[in-house]
């Protein structure tokens, strides 16, 4: 007899967002989350496709509840590869001048595709300590 094979919970992740990320997800304007840094923190190979990502506005609570339909992590970036994603994805990702010009000077990217979407009040417990400044919880 073969022994059951283990399984593993997904984890849940949550990103700390502006208001207006939280709008246009909601709204289905904005379809791609986007993290750019220059080295591979959180969520860079952390996330995977079925995970639920769960959005909360700086200084509030939360807002929105997505499923991830796929997850691309990116190294090597060089500003020339940052616009080309720019050129590609800048209406799914949002952002304003100044967030892709900030951009290119990442190493690093991870691009979460959104699946389905849905408001929420409420989600995961985070244990953050005062002056915690983590824009992204990996969870379980």
């Amino acid at each position: 007899m073969t022994p059951p094979k283990a399984t593993t919970a997904a984890r849940e992740h949550v990103a700390i967002v502006h208001p207006w990320v939280a709008e246009a997800i909601l709204a289905g304007t904005k379809t791609i989350e986007s993290r750019f840094s220059r080295d591979k923190r959180p969520p860079f190979g952390r996330i995977a496709r079925g995970e639920d990502l769960y959005f909360r506005v700086a200084g509030g609570g939360y807002a929105v509840r997505a499923s991830i339909k796929k997850v691309q992590c990116l190294e090597n970036l060089t500003p020339t590869l940052v616009a080309e994603i720019e050129n590609e994805y800048r209406d799914a990702i949002g952002g304003d001048d100044a967030y892709w010009q900030a951009a290119r000077q990442a190493r690093c990217a991870t691009l979460v595709h959104l699946g389905r979407c849905e408001a929420v009040c409420e989600g995961p417990s985070l244990d953050r300590q005062r002056g915690d400044r983590r824009a992204w919880f990996v969870l379980g």
